[in-house]
């Protein structure tokens, strides 16, 4: 418990210096912050848009809609772990220009929206250059509009998948006294891709599908695939490796190791031994088996070995190697 106020400390200390330093003159061309005695506001050529009110600033994004804050709360204070000092304790929260603290409608307080403290967490991402951004409320995230429209319910965790403006979603839970992460896809919308029910989301940004593995949630749930506006595509209780539009790779275990690739129909088009499969581009994968590695067309399912000791300094040359 020690350490975890230190750390709430040293977080809430860090936010604020990083609040302090950016509460200087210009955060965007058309917004400045000011300082009125001991407090700050903000300003544009015509003259005072916000009222100095708010003991630090971060700024607005580059947008100008949205702008995270602190003031002091006037009855609670934080004591400083390593020296047991009381301090002061800042309220963080985000609002729009028109001064207005952004709240959502949580779906288990459906009949008040609240707005939110204890921000400061989420500091870098509001001023980021995304459509959407995240919110804290109750240990759970939203994603929220730039306009402040609450897009999607919570979770326990939202972060950027490896396409552009699509978003895992994540909620943890337990299975058999083991912790469990479960995932789902949703876009910057807040439109339902996949729902949070699988171990893991894959896309294929080539072919724009989604392939998703449900084993760890569940052993009656299927491996789906999904196209990028939600529409399922296929579905099967084995295990999928990977997925296009037309063709899927199914992982099989018995009676050995290998990697069944088949079409939509179920007609089965070539079985490769392995037990290592890692898509490359242009449909080209890796396919390791036993002490060997492949390279495999998978248009014509030629497999080309190669040397797996050049083959893994290339690799460490191409994404390590200092300029």
């Amino acid at each position: 418990m020690q350490l975890k106020n230190v750390y709430i400390y040293i977080v809430r200390i860090y936010c604020f210096i990083i609040l302090w330093i950016c509460a200087c003159p210009v955060f965007s061309q058309s917004l400045s912050a000011f300082k009125e005695g001991t407090k700050w506001g903000f300003k544009n050529q015509s003259g005072i848009v916000i009222p100095a009110q708010y003991d630090s600033v971060m700024g607005f994004d580059a947008a100008n809609r949205v702008c995270l804050v602190a003031s002091k709360n006037a009855f609670n204070t934080v004591v400083n772990p390593l020296t047991g000092e009381e301090q002061a304790d800042y309220d963080f929260y985000f609002i729009n220009v028109q001064n207005r603290k952004i709240g959502i409608l949580p779906e288990d307080f459906p009949d008040t929206v609240y707005t939110f403290k204890n921000q400061e967490e989420l500091a870098d991402n509001y001023l980021e250059h995304a459509p959407v951004f995240k919110i804290l409320f109750n240990h759970k995230i939203y994603l929220i509009s730039r306009q402040g429209k609450q897009l999607s319910k919570g979770f326990d965790n939202i972060y950027e998948s490896t396409l552009r403006h699509f978003y895992i979603t994540e909620t943890y839970s337990e299975k058999n006294g083991q912790p469990l992460r479960i995932r789902g896809l949703i876009d910057s919308t807040g439109h339902v891709i996949a729902s949070c029910r699988y171990r893991s989301i894959k896309i294929n940004p080539e072919d724009s599908t989604v392939y998703c593995c449900s084993s760890a949630s569940s052993g009656n749930l299927n491996d789906d695939i999904f196209e990028l506006h939600g529409k399922l595509l296929y579905t099967n209780k084995r295990h999928i490796e990977y997925a296009t539009r037309t063709r899927v790779v199914l992982k099989e275990y018995e009676p050995e190791e290998f990697y069944s690739f088949e079409d939509y129909d179920g007609k089965r088009l070539k079985t490769i031994t392995g037990h290592g499969f890692y898509y490359l581009k242009h449909q080209k994968a890796l396919v390791i088996q036993d002490e060997d590695w492949y390279i495999l067309d998978m248009l014509t399912f030629k497999k080309t070995k190669v040397d797996k000791e050049q083959y893994f300094k290339n690799l460490v040359t191409l994404y390590y190697e200092p300029n």
